[in-house]
């Protein structure tokens, strides 16, 4: 085993059961209206299904080449802070993203949202470090994330971009903080 597929390994040990994120990924998919949708972060596409369960068209990024393993769930090995042409999409979800990278990183990576005009939905997920199990505990067993981002912070990052919070609060048993905005 290389270091970085040790690494790896620890880092996905806590993740919850396909069942669960399948049942929270069929909620968020339920927000969009916008297709085709790029999910950043899309790891082993279960999001994706959802969406195309809702006949919502999506293509998945995600850097972790180990998660992009089944062709068929449409998800391509890259770099989520990359430039991405997002005119192709009505969409953007990043659900449990953002935890992984330092706002400068984040925040650099959507800018290109902001002057967007073919983008309409954005929906970011992460974990509610409010919640006492996930601040004192649970975010910090990934060792791959790098910092929380509360609920307001989010709301302002969305807003910033251009969007209005139609959609936020909590999910998961409080473990999960979202928003999802939209822009005519």
């Amino acid at each position: 085993m290389s270091y970085l597929e040790f690494e790896k390994s620890i880092a996905h040990s806590f993740e919850g059961s396909d069942r669960h994120i399948k049942v929270e990924a069929d909620f968020y998919s339920l927000l969009f209206s916008a297709s085709p949708v790029l999910d950043l972060g899309s790891g082993r596409g279960i999001f994706l299904e959802s969406l195309s369960e809702q006949s919502i068209n999506a293509t998945g990024i995600d850097n972790d080449e180990s998660l992009v393993y089944d062709t068929s769930n449409r998800t391509q090995f890259g770099s989520i802070l990359d430039s991405h042409d997002f005119n192709e999409f009505g969409g953007v979800s990043l659900i449990h993203v953002i935890e992984h990278f330092h706002p400068n990183e984040i925040l650099r990576a959507l800018y290109p949202l902001k002057n967007n005009t073919t983008v309409k939905e954005l929906l970011i997920v992460t974990p509610n470090f409010a919640e006492a199990n996930v601040g004192l505990c649970n975010f910090w067993l990934d060792t791959s994330h790098v910092r929380p981002y509360p609920l307001p912070l989010l709301k302002a990052i969305v807003e910033n971009l251009g969007f209005t919070v139609k959609y936020s609060g909590y999910r998961s048993n409080n473990y999960d903080s979202y928003v999802f905005g939209e822009r005519d």
